[in-house]
């Protein structure tokens, strides 16, 4: 990112629920062709919503995404 002239503005993880669901899925041995459309609309309505609140206490240590707010520096040519 910053060798594409960007400053890194704030960087934190996101989703820590989904962390914690993705290990408790490998260590069961599943594969990602085995989630079902049913499984992942569970999610999303019902563990997602409160993963968004506890990113707030956890984002800084752990969780299944990164998120990075960038901005583009401004080269100058005379």
């Amino acid at each position: 990112v910053e060798q594409e002239r960007f400053v890194i503005e704030h960087i934190r993880y996101a989703d820590c629920l989904g962390f914690i669901a993705a290990l408790v899925f490998r260590l069961l041995n599943r594969s990602a062709s085995t989630v079902t459309t049913k499984a992942i609309s569970f999610y999303d309505r019902w563990l997602f919503p409160p993963s968004r609140v506890l990113d707030k206490l956890f984002g800084r240590w752990f969780g299944k995404n990164v998120y990075v707010l960038c901005r583009r520096l401004l080269l100058l040519t005379l």
